[in-house]
């Protein structure tokens, strides 16, 4: 009997145990949260946990960009969605990555070859999962650009600068205009094209908080992405030469105004300053240059040139920056060589510089592209860069084109030529053209009409220069690179 009651004990005691086994691993399965009496209580509401699948967005796929230097991948983007896209190809400089935000809708990589094909391997990171890949291929299309030839090789350091510009042909049945990025060593990483020659009368500026780009198509005011989509467009006026956003303002532009009923010269051209918001599409300012100079005032050459067909070429603004120490806008007037400060929003002009105001005369000739150095925010006064054309020098003298730095003092009546920088050898250009101060003090400058782009350092050497047979340049401006690449870099794959 007591050998017998010892055995059932210890069965009794093994299913107790087993028991208890069974309880605690059934309670790791739960958030381990207990009721009063100290049981395991179930928050699955008998649900199991299951881990989302990471796949591939939808509608992922592959084109070539309308430039030939490019590619566009496009998905559906997931708004809010933290996860990332890794995307990976080869080209000519070796293997190349990045790491893309899934929330975005599209990637472009720089600095494809024309007529070539590639293939890119897409996969999903959904934190330290990976999707399986896919490979999309692409062939980048026909080059539409002519061979870059380099005059002068860029040997000094790699700063992250790329060039800004456009480029175009005046017979647009024979090349058609582009809008390009490139490096100084004369590849191309980034190319948009048009076969509209206006893009000829309007300068192009790049905004990384929106990722894209302003410019005039077709006299239109419009906003470009980097994959060449159009996003927005104003066809309500002839937009040219600037194109500026202004984050708190919207976009400003230059536009040409056609008026009638003069006495002589007439039709004309004068000038407006729109204010759109890209948004909205909504006219938020406008301003007129005939409300503030005479009909008689006018040059005497340039007043009898029809321009583009549409009138006679009055005013010919080129160039509007916005000075927030002031509220005021400065307008270059190129045909009167003079440059007006509008006060914004009232419209009232508070002060000129340049010909027929008493400051500033005689110092410069058709100018275009004033690039700001210094503004003092306690009056009217400061410096500037400007590509002064040269038309009209003194008499007697040759016509040639130069770089100019201006400093003048409204209050002090003070105006002078502080810095000149004459290419040599010399040449005039009759149109277009930029200079712009790099942080290093070096300069980048065009000499438009013949297509070439150069650098010079600070002792006034020529450290670099490219030349484009066959097209002209309207302005280049140097910029970040990491301006227009998207995402993170990868590291090569193992």
């Amino acid at each position: 009997m007591g050998i017998r009651f010892l055995q059932g004990c210890l069965v009794l005691m093994i299913a107790l145990l087993g028991s208890c086994s069974s309880s605690s691993d059934s309670s790791s399965d739960t958030d381990g949260d207990t009721n009063s009496d100290g049981d395991a209580t179930d928050t699955t509401d008998g649900d199991e946990e299951t881990s989302q699948p990471c796949n591939l967005p939808g509608e992922l796929s592959i084109r070539p960009h309308i430039g030939g230097y490019n590619a566009v991948i496009s998905w559906t983007a997931e708004s809010g969605n933290e996860d990332t896209l890794e995307i990976r190809w080869q080209d000519d400089e070796g293997d190349q990555g990045r790491l893309v935000a899934l929330s975005e809708s599209q990637y472009v990589p720089l600095g494809l070859m024309p007529e070539t094909d590639y293939d890119f391997s897409v996969r999903r990171r959904c934190g330290e999962v990976l999707s399986d890949k896919q490979v999309l291929q692409v062939n980048t299309g026909e080059n539409l650009l002519h061979e870059m030839e380099t005059a002068v090789p860029y040997t000094g350091p790699d700063d992250g600068t790329v060039i800004l510009m456009n480029v175009f042909n005046y017979i647009p049945t024979m090349d058609p205009d582009f809008v390009i990025v490139t490096e100084r060593t004369g590849k191309i990483l980034w190319a948009y094209r048009t076969e509209d020659i206006t893009l000829a009368l309007a300068d192009v500026d790049y905004f990384p908080e929106r990722g894209t780009f302003f410019t005039s198509i077709q006299l239109i005011a419009s906003e470009v992405d980097l994959a060449g989509n159009i996003l927005y467009q104003f066809p309500s006026a002839y937009a040219h030469h600037d194109l500026d956003y202004l984050p708190g303002l919207g976009l400003a532009f230059l536009y040409f105004r056609i008026l009638e009923d003069y006495e002589d010269f007439t039709p004309r051209l004068s000038d407006g300053i729109a204010i759109t918001d890209p948004d909205t599409e909504e006219l938020l300012w406008d301003w007129h240059t005939e409300d503030f100079i005479e009909a008689d005032d006018y040059d005497e050459e340039d007043i009898q040139n029809m321009l583009l067909n549409l009138a006679y070429d009055w005013t010919h603004s080129n160039d509007l920056d916005y000075l927030p120490e002031h509220q005021v806008f400065s307008l270059n007037v190129r045909n009167l060589d003079r440059v007006l400060f509008v006060e914004y929003p009232s419209g009232n002009i508070v002060a000129q510089i340049g010909d027929k105001t008493g400051l500033c005369e005689g110092l410069w000739s058709h100018i275009h592209e004033i690039d700001w150095l210094e503004v003092n925010p306690d009056k009217l006064a400061g410096s500037f860069l400007m590509y002064n054309n040269g038309r009209d020098r003194a008499e007697g003298e040759d016509s040639y084109t130069s770089a100019i730095e201006v400093e003048f003092d409204l209050e002090e009546q003070r105006c002078e030529i502080v810095w000149e920088y004459v290419p040599e050898p010399k040449f005039y250009a009759l149109g277009f053209g930029s200079v712009y101060r790099m942080d290093n003090g070096h300069h980048i400058m065009i000499n438009g009409p013949n297509g070439t782009v150069f650098e010079i350092d600070e002792t006034e050497q020529v450290i670099w220069e490219e030349r484009y047979p066959g097209f002209w340049i309207y302005q280049a401006k140097p910029m970040p690179r990491s301006y227009f690449e998207r995402g993170e870099p990868l590291p090569a794959a193992e």
